[in-house]
């Protein structure tokens, strides 16, 4: 018996990068240089109102409850696969983790309630991310990295949706200004080799 076992098509998989950095080092519009670089076509979920770029933002009201937020963002992902946009650019990774899509209160019987409903609901997003094929690029402060064990503190802990972010990241760029006027990256993170982030 012939048995057809499909082959997936590597050149076909998603960019999926994090630059990450400090406040004010260049990271969104380093984002913009990315996806200019690569005649990527890009719209952003811009959660902290700070994408002062050329890119266009999706109009979603992140001053709402994180079930409104997600049922949103998961509603429009695969509506945006189907447009002329080819990337998303999440805007302050880090803040949608931990202020848009956690619940802004605790349930007192279950003080873990608060963290389970944030891992489920980036499990969701993440998972619905991967499945429109778009290029992701992931927006965030330094503490979006996960340090390997010489670098890290042994008090540091993560969360599960930073863990899952860096696992299906390809190549993480760290931003940051040696002085006032210069804006300079390097590849923290790569598949196969590092990758460039902009000229």
């Amino acid at each position: 018996m012939n048995v057809t076992i499909p082959i997936q098509d590597k050149s076909q998989r998603q960019d999926i990068i994090m630059i990450y950095g400090n406040p004010g080092t260049g990271k969104t519009t380093s984002a913009w240089k990315y996806c200019k670089m690569k005649g990527y076509n890009p719209i952003v979920l811009d959660v902290n109102n700070t994408n002062h770029t050329s890119m266009p933002n999706l109009d979603i009201d992140f001053s709402k409850n994180h079930v409104y937020i997600l049922k949103e963002l998961t509603r429009w992902i695969p509506l945006l696969a189907k447009s002329e946009y080819d990337t998303i650019v999440i805007e302050d990774t880090g803040r949608l983790i931990d202020s848009k899509l956690t619940p802004a209160k605790a349930n007192e019987k279950n003080k873990f309630a608060r963290w389970e409903v944030r891992a489920t609901a980036m499990n969701q997003l993440i998972d619905c991310l991967v499945k429109s094929k778009m290029n992701i690029i992931f927006i965030g402060q330094s503490d979006m990295i996960i340090k390997d064990h010489e670098n890290k503190d042994d008090n540091e802990t993560y969360s599960k949706p930073v863990v899952e972010i860096n696992s299906i990241v390809n190549w993480a760029y760290y931003t940051y200004k040696p002085d006032e006027s210069t804006y300079k990256w390097t590849c923290t993170k790569y598949r196969n080799s590092p990758g460039v982030l902009c000229e």
